[in-house]
């Protein structure tokens, strides 16, 4: 855990530099070279830290503040979709966004026998996607990537 927490920092800390830099008018290669790059591998780190800290608590036999293990995943799931939309907000990213459609789709496939989980992930992956759309569009407007 500290290992890819000590990752997640760097890669924020390069995230946001990056973003600060790409403000000015930056050129496609740019864009598609180093900023898109950035943008997947930060939204898998962080989608893979919050894994790792829901299975290091699992380990732990912590008793998930007394919910059931649905509803804490649900929280979970709501708690990473709300980081996707914050970060495809605020910096207008839709590649990072993209990254939690993804891995919301694979949950909801690695577990069909729990439908109240499986459901919703699928549902919040549509949303997720819808919005990734909605940034690439728009952004695509302004020439931003």
């Amino acid at each position: 855990m500290t290992i890819m927490l000590a990752l997640l920092v760097s890669l924020i800390i390069l995230y946001l530099g990056i973003q600060h830099v790409s403000k000015n008018s930056i050129s496609l290669a740019d864009r598609l070279w180093v900023r898109l790059p950035f943008s997947l591998y930060l939204g898998w780190i962080c989608v893979a830290s919050i894994v790792n800290i829901s299975v290091a608590l699992y380990a732990s036999d912590w008793n998930r503040l007394g919910l059931s293990e649905e509803a804490w995943t649900f929280i979970m799931l709501a708690a990473a979709a709300l980081l996707a939309f914050r970060v495809g907000i605020r910096y207008r990213d839709w590649a990072y966004t993209a990254v939690f459609v993804w891995a919301f789709i694979a949950i909801g496939i690695n577990n069909g026998d729990h439908p109240v989980i499986a459901r919703s992930a699928y549902v919040l992956a549509a949303v997720l996607l819808v919005f990734a759309l909605y940034v690439l569009i728009r952004s695509g407007r302004r020439g931003k990537m």
